[in-house]
């Protein structure tokens, strides 16, 4: 399993990437201010600040957590300011092979801001303080995250472990691809579900998948969405959301796979609200992949033949959607959407369905 270190000074955004990676590739976080206080190692000497000492032997702590996390087959992602070489260096030693380093980088002025805009900032002198001394020397993988967005930073890490062809644990998009059509299917055609709330990594999940399964077809809930029109207001987010037609995919894709019938529909355009002229019409033996939120619905469940839910922190979620589609839409993703969403997952429970 891999040993991932992600350091760099307050401010930069480290803890949020460094819990989103581990979410993202099912590992666990560990946080070295966490170690420091759990273990009284965070008593500052004045004129020094903590001891190297201290670290050195936090970095035993941590190195013992993550041998037994990677007994499990999980990584570690470990998240800490780091302010010495030799405290690196070490743990590096301690974790063994298969380690990846990571500095984020960013102006002080930029941490100091950031800094400002916690619930309970550091403040503005220890934020020039940590600056100082992280930025003092560079170790593995230099990234600015000062020009990034969480996401943009998170995606950074990932291409960088060469994480697009992992899933969890150590199985490869061309494994589970193995894995899914060497199994029966219920109907003519194979039928794979991907779930997973808003900005979850759906829609690229999907697309890779379909790059390891020859002939398979993508079909995205997106495009069964209501014109304007048809919209009705979402009154309480304790429903699946009534403005997709859920019996239009009913009908062309549940009811044309179980009817051994040929599956066609036309694809939405979400910048004029209306149905293209464009029908996309699949082959009668080819995979389809359908992917979307709450495509896994209790009403839908039976007909797949395999399930995958996909999780990412909120923070990060909500970053993607409203990269996506514009700050203006902020204010829907978190009243409307997000909490949809999670009631979904509460009620449902669609990730208790899924096959991985």
């Amino acid at each position: 399993m891999k040993s991932i270190i992600i350091r760099g000074p307050l401010g930069v955004g480290k803890s949020t990437v460094a819990k989103a990676v581990a979410e993202m590739i099912s590992g666990i976080y560990i946080s070295v201010d966490e170690i420091l206080d759990q273990n009284g190692l965070d008593k500052a000497v004045e004129g020094e600040g903590i001891p190297l000492s201290n670290f050195l032997i936090a970095n035993e702590y941590i190195a013992a957590e993550a041998q037994r996390t990677n007994g499990l087959g999980k990584s570690v992602v470990v998240d800490g300011n780091f302010y010495h070489k030799e405290q690196i260096d070490q743990l590096v030693r301690l974790l063994g092979e298969d380690v990846a380093v990571f500095t984020f980088k960013a102006s002080v002025e930029t941490c100091i801001a950031r800094d400002a805009a916690r619930a309970t900032p550091y403040g503005e002198d220890a934020t020039r303080a940590v600056h100082m001394f992280v930025s003092a020397f560079d170790y593995g993988t230099v990234i600015d995250s000062e020009r990034q967005n969480i996401q943009e930073t998170v995606q950074s890490v990932l291409e960088t472990l060469d994480s697009r062809l992992t899933l969890i644990g150590t199985i490869t998009f061309r494994e589970l691809a193995n894995k899914i059509t060497n199994l029966p299917h219920k109907h003519r055609q194979r039928l794979i579900a991907i779930d997973g709330g808003g900005g979850a990594g759906k829609t690229t999940f999907a697309s890779c998948l379909q790059e390891e399964i020859p002939g398979s077809h993508v079909v995205r809930i997106d495009d069964f969405y209501r014109p304007p029109q048809l919209r009705t207001p979402v009154l309480s987010t304790n429903v699946i959301n009534p403005n997709f037609d859920w019996d239009r995919i009913r009908t062309l894709v549940f009811d044309a796979i179980t009817g051994d019938k040929n599956i066609s529909y036309q694809l939405y355009d979400f910048e004029n609200g209306t149905l293209t002229g464009e029908v996309i019409r699949i082959p009668p033996d080819a995979t389809i992949i359908l992917e979307g939120v709450w495509s896994m619905q209790k009403a839908f469940i039976d007909f797949y033949d395999f399930c995958i839910w996909l999780e990412a922190p909120m923070v990060l979620r909500l970053e993607r959607g409203v990269s996506r589609d514009g700050e203006e839409l902020r204010e829907v993703w978190e009243r409307e959407w997000i909490p949809i969403d999670e009631s979904y997952k509460k009620t449902q429970q669609p990730q208790r369905r899924a096959d991985c």
